[in-house]
């Protein structure tokens, strides 16, 4: 189960077209395969988040990476979260 998915770094997207290799089929077939290695079993989340910046945003990411994307699993630690939302909380009363 997702709790969150958060994306870290937007260093290297094309906005409103896609980049020159978008259309070589092979390429992004390699890539696609590359990146499903890499994200293992969050892939389909990930792959969704890439299908919606494109379709919604104009937004082309290509070259997610997991130190960039993270699909905010139940057994990260995310405790870097709780003392910000602590924070916001303080910051409030």
């Amino acid at each position: 189960m997702l709790s969150h998915l958060f994306l870290l770094d937007f260093g290297k997207v094309h906005l409103d077209s896609p980049p020159p290799y978008y259309d070589d089929e092979q390429m992004m077939s390699n890539a696609f395969a590359e990146w499903r290695e890499r994200f293992g079993e969050d892939w389909s989340a990930v792959a969704n988040l890439l299908r919606v910046l494109k379709s919604e945003y104009g937004i082309y990411y290509v070259d997610p990476r997991p130190s960039d994307i993270d699909p905010g699993r139940a057994d990260d630690n995310n405790d870097w979260m709780k003392d910000i939302h602590s924070e916001r909380e303080e910051d409030d009363s």
